[in-house]
């Protein structure tokens, strides 16, 4: 989580051209990209950053940068895909790659399960407490009251440190992190339909767990609020943090308490 939060930055220091971006910066970003793309599918959208510092510094060894990555990349997946062998689709009669196909031939039906996926409240519902937290293996959770006060919460924070001037002034780093958010996004429900789906075709995408979408809302986060809020939007989004942490230790000393105490 920490990387993606450290490669938005720096994607968004190179995209300010007023700004120098030393080839230690340039290699950092590198090396971040190269991790986060083998380490998990999904982030391969990331690697098309380098393509857009070349756009904006003209200069070529960004586009070295982007091949290098690239082939270090696909080279290092394709080694996995050969030599880790899984069970595939969780379903078992289809293997992830055909359904990866069939999604790829049939866009509609991706586009219908996508938004059957996010009308279904059971399946919102279910990523939102993941998405906030459960404790155990997931199968302890906080208590309805806990995730309507951190979803209150989290809509306190985002008001309070977004402004009209932010929206209105976006840039190319901004909007190409939103477009990688939003990639991100649709990988990973792909992924999940491969790989986490018992059905197939699909009614819902299932198996999304909450902590899959952080660095996706990291990214998100990045390309929305700029320029910092207001010293007021600053006070309130401090404020409602110390009460989100006060209110998750209510929340969870207890459960922790009953789950795993013995007298």
């Amino acid at each position: 989580f920490a990387m993606v939060v450290l490669t938005a930055s720096l994607f968004l220091r190179g995209c300010q051209r007023q700004l120098p971006f030393g080839g230690r910066l340039h290699a950092a970003l590198s090396v971040c990209l190269s991790l986060l793309a083998t380490s998990r599918i999904i982030y391969v959208s990331l690697i098309p950053l380098l393509g857009v510092l070349y756009a904006v510094r003209k200069s070529r060894r960004y586009l070295i940068s982007l091949v290098l990555v690239s082939v270090f990349s696909l080279a290092w997946l394709l080694l996995v895909f050969t030599t880790v062998h899984g069970k595939g689709a969780i379903s078992g009669e289809t293997s992830a790659g055909e359904v990866v196909k069939y999604y790829f031939v049939n866009p509609g039906a991706f586009l219908k399960v996508l938004f059957r996926t996010l009308t279904d409240f059971e399946t919102v519902r279910w990523t939102w407490e993941d998405f906030v937290g459960a404790l155990g293996w997931g199968e302890t959770l906080l208590g309805s009251v806990a995730y309507v006060t951190f979803a209150i919460g989290l809509g306190v924070i985002i008001l309070s440190s977004s402004s009209v001037a932010g929206i209105r002034s976006l840039d190319i780093g901004r909007i190409t992190l939103a477009c990688i958010g939003g990639c991100s996004l649709l990988l990973l429900c792909l992924v999940a339909l491969a790989a986490w789906t018992s059905t197939h075709p699909a009614v819902v995408i299932e198996g999304i767990q909450g902590r899959y979408l952080y660095p996706i809302a990291f990214l998100l986060a990045f390309s929305c609020w700029n320029p910092p809020p207001s010293k007021w939007g600053l006070i309130v989004s401090t404020l409602t943090l110390v009460l989100m942490a006060m209110c998750s230790l209510e929340f969870s000393v207890p459960r922790l308490l009953s789950r795993y105490y013995v007298p």
